[in-house]
């Protein structure tokens, strides 16, 4: 069985984990828009 610390670290990773990559999709969609307005 898993202790308690070991839980919300995990759930502490997934977390930042699951952020980082909402904030990069959200550069690569904002490079992609810039990239069409300069085409």
């Amino acid at each position: 069985m898993k202790t308690v610390g070991n839980l919300i670290s995990q759930n502490l990773n997934m977390g930042i984990l699951g952020l980082a990559i909402v904030i990069i999709k959200k550069l690569l969609q904002g490079l992609k828009s810039k990239v069409k307005t300069r085409l």
